[in-house]
């Protein structure tokens, strides 16, 4: 079954599709057209993203099931075709950063930031000891800003406003909710005033 699409915006055709433990599938001809496993890891994909300034540059995050011992942040540099494991523990959900090529947030007992696709870099924005215990499901930036990051914990919110890739110095505080009785599995920001919490 499918677990999340990625339509970049580098081309209308392209799609990505990413599945219940059958990999990474790739469609260069739109909906109705020929599929490729470009990806076989044994994982649920459950998210797929493309950084924001270099369209060949893609994130999918493989989180479950726990047994696999392929669990992590997967990367393409070249629009799709090659994959490689960066992060190999459980990732919910990996952010590019809206105006910074490289730059990105992966979401799993943490919330870690790179600088270089998690090639090398990984460094914790310290939310879980800011919120300990918390099962965090997913973070987004608010547009217009490079800054301003926010991340769900169950029915929780934070907010940090001096979001920075190397994690020195970020700050997180606890945002109000409109009911505690739901989990916040996906945040969508349209803008500052705007966010849909799903």
């Amino acid at each position: 079954s499918i677990r999340s699409l990625l339509y970049p915006t580098s081309s209308p055709n392209l799609i990505f599709a990413g599945t219940h433990r059958r990999g990474i599938y790739k469609s260069s001809t739109g909906v109705g057209g020929a599929w490729t496993q470009v990806n076989s890891a044994d994982v649920i994909f459950s998210s797929i993203r493309n950084d924001v300034v270099n369209p060949n540059i893609l994130y999918a995050s493989g989180n479950e099931p726990e047994a696999s011992t392929e669990l992590g942040a997967y990367v393409s540099t070249d629009g799709g075709s090659v994959w490689s494991r960066r992060l190999s523990f459980p990732v919910v959900e990996v952010v590019p950063h809206p105006s910074t090529s490289g730059v990105a947030v992966a979401v799993t007992a943490d919330v870690f930031s790179t600088t270089d696709s998690f090639a090398t870099t990984s460094n914790s924005l310290g939310l879980a000891t800011f919120a300990p215990g918390e099962r965090f499901f997913s973070a987004a930036f608010i547009p217009g800003t490079s800054t301003v990051l926010v991340g769900s914990a169950g029915a929780k919110l934070y907010k940090t406003t001096n979001f920075n890739a190397s994690g020195a110095g970020v700050n997180w505080q606890s945002v109000s909710v409109p009911t505690s009785a739901v989990r916040i599995s996906n945040i969508v920001v349209v803008n500052a005033q705007t966010w849909y919490l799903v």
